[in-house]
């Protein structure tokens, strides 16, 4: 009885497996008749175009090639300008804050911020809240 039952399930997987992979040839088939369909329109075009006002082709292609190194030369540059973005620079000609006085505040901040962390943890070591404010006053 299982037996049967996991070999009916293996047959509808198969079946399944079948109708899928016909499916996509058939598919697969309709666009390849599609796209042979739509080359005969444009060069049936092409050809009227070219008959009524001769060098049209020759124009077209003149103009499909800037077309395509223009947007070739677009292309480069937008990538050109993602790698630049993602690359970080390590070399900083200035200091990121404004001023002195802003970069002596973050220094007084982050002071602050490490003897909160070391009251909270109770290390001995480490300056008091209270020590940081008094040497800070007594700098300026």
């Amino acid at each position: 009885m299982r037996l049967s039952r996991e070999n009916e399930s293996s047959d509808s997987q198969r079946d399944f497996y079948r109708q899928i992979t016909e499916s996509i040839r058939v598919l697969k088939r309709n666009d390849q008749m599609l796209h042979n369909l739509m080359l005969m329109e444009f060069w049936s075009i092409v050809r009227t175009m070219d008959e009524l006002n001769t060098g049209f082709w020759s124009q077209y292609m003149k103009n499909h090639q800037q077309v395509s190194q223009q947007r070739l030369k677009q292309w480069q540059a937008e990538k050109e300008a993602a790698q630049t973005q993602r690359s970080p620079s390590f070399s900083r000609s200035s200091s990121p804050f404004e001023s002195e006085e802003e970069a002596k505040n973050v220094q007084q901040q982050m002071s602050e911020r490490i003897a909160l962390f070391s009251d909270i943890i109770g290390d001995e070591r480490s300056p008091t809240r209270r020590q940081i404010r008094e040497s800070s006053h007594e700098n300026s």
